[in-house]
């Protein structure tokens, strides 16, 4: 390790953004980075990354936010769009604590995108299909839109692959478009709602992009998986 890169990661363990953004850059000359990694980092939200790409902001809108991860892979957008159902899944919940519906189609449906067997693709169909009637049982209001936002975003997940073939007449981006607008729906704040997805899919995104794998947490390790394993994504 050389004397600047060594400089700059002690000052950005320290919690220096510079350093950090200045790391990043390292890292990509040392072509430990891809330039398609740094890009996908900044997008996310990932300050010192958006400072070393130089990449202009991303959309402020949560659904062309959402929708535009698929430049780097398709079923990014999807995790952004279980997000957000898990983020105003508390909606439901408030007014049926003891309804497990909704929060058990999520559940299943990260299990299937991090191990996309046919059983967990199964469970998570299934769980979708209870989902929705928690939706209609709910009634109208948040607590709808909230279960109704679980129910479409696990139900496309076990779908994606054949929706990315073109062997299921539906788009994906479509589908998650309005799994995303049942989310929003139910937050009444979109802005809030988008900077909490961002902030959580970026924490994720640089783990599976800049840390061993052996730190993983659920969310990055369905995103190491998504994005070709160790280490940066695939060339696209």
């Amino acid at each position: 390790m050389d004397d600047d890169l060594r400089n700059q990661t002690r000052r950005a363990l320290q919690g220096d953004p510079a350093a950090e953004a200045r790391l990043l850059v390292l890292r990509r000359r040392r072509g430990e980075l891809s330039g398609v990694a740094l890009e996908l980092l900044a997008y996310v939200g990932h300050a010192p990354a958006l400072e070393a790409a130089g990449c202009p902001a991303p959309p402020a809108d949560l659904k062309a936010w959402a929708q535009g991860l698929a430049r780097w892979e398709p079923q990014l957008a999807l995790v952004a769009a279980l997000l957000a159902a898990e983020r105003v899944l508390g909606q439901f919940e408030a007014a049926f604590p003891d309804d497990i519906r909704p929060r058990r189609a999520l559940d299943l449906a990260r299990r299937c995108l991090l191990s996309p067997t046919d059983a967990n693709c199964d469970r998570a169909l299934f769980a979708a299909a209870d989902a929705f009637e928690a939706a209609m049982q709910a009634g109208e209001g948040a607590a709808h839109w909230a279960a109704s936002a679980a129910r479409t975003a696990a139900e496309v997940v076990p779908r994606a692959p054949l929706m990315l073939s073109g062997r299921e007449g539906h788009p994906l981006l479509l589908e998650v478009g309005a799994a995303l607008d049942n989310a929003a729906r139910a937050r009444g704040d979109e802005a809030s709602l988008r900077g909490e997805v961002a902030a959580e899919l970026a924490r994720a995104t640089e783990r599976a992009l800049l840390e061993p794998a052996e730190d993983d947490d659920p969310l990055s390790a369905v995103l190491r998986r998504l994005l070709g394993g160790e280490g940066s994504p695939r060339p696209w």
